[in-house]
Order: structure tokens, then C-alpha cells, then sequence
């Protein structure tokens, strides 16, 4: 069986994924959606959660992020 979760940021996700790192539940994907529109703390947010990932599981802690094609390749032709 696969176990993802699905983590927008909020609290509700946090408190969910948090919960399951320390029953030590299975987990073999955090996945969120960046929308592209989110606020800088939010971001700074998920740092936080990806750096507690990692001491807890190492790179199999890593969060996979999808990001919506169009919004992505408007900021890349910006650069």
C-alpha cells in the first residue's frame, strides 16, 4: 500500500503530518500544491516542515511539490 500525504500548509495538514511522524505511521510521500500565489510566510512555513522532514527521515523525507505549468513558465520567462 502507498501512503501520500497531502500537505497544503495550513494547520490542519501540519497537524496531521506532525501526528504521523511521531507515531512513526508510514509515509511514502508528502505532496503539496504550489499554486504560485502563496504568501512568503507560507513558504517559509514549508521550509520549516521540509528541515524537520529531513532530521526525521532522512531523504526519504523529501516533499514533492506540483506547480501549475502556466505560472511556472510565465516566472521562467521572466528571469
Amino acid at each position: 500500500m502507498f501512503h501520500a500525504v497531502s500537505l497544503s500548509g495550513g494547520k490542519d495538514s501540519t497537524a496531521m503530518l506532525l501526528l504521523m511522524l511521531e507515531r512513526r505511521m508510514p509515509i511514502d510521500m508528502v505532496l503539496t500544491a504550489d499554486t504560485g500565489m502563496e504568501f512568503p510566510e507560507m513558504y517559509e512555513h514549508l521550509a520549516k516542515l521540509d528541515e524537520h522532514l529531513y532530521r526525521e527521515r532522512g531523504s526519504a523525507g523529501k516533499r514533492s511539490v506540483v506547480r501549475n505549468d502556466d505560472k511556472l513558465s510565465e516566472a521562467e520567462s521572466k528571469k
